[in-house]
């Protein structure tokens, strides 16, 4: 049986919710989600680096086409998007790097 849930409640902006507007080159319209700092794995060349990076969660549903290098824009601050991670739950972390 596919995994179903409502996720509105864990991304809404409202009612006690912690969710904040990202604007992202290609979505229709804003995409709600949490803005948080963790700590993720990168490649410099051949050698893995593990460092701290902004990383956004939201709907995966609400998001458009991906690709690396896209321009995401969160409280006024340019983002480009390093990866993004689907967990398969209907939930996707964007890894950020800041322009």
């Amino acid at each position: 049986m596919p995994f179903t849930e409502n996720l509105s409640p864990f991304f809404a902006s409202r009612g006690g919710g912690f969710a904040i507007p990202a604007t992202i080159t290609g979505a229709a319209g804003p995409v709600y989600g949490i803005l948080d700092v963790e700590p993720v794995e990168v490649m410099l060349g051949e050698m893995p680096i593990i460092g701290n990076k902004p990383v956004f969660t939201c709907k995966t549903a609400d998001l458009p086409a991906l690709s690396r290098g896209l321009s995401v824009v969160i409280n006024s601050t340019s983002y480009k998007l390093v990866k993004p991670e689907n967990d398969g739950t209907g939930v996707t972390k964007l890894i950020l790097d800041e322009v």
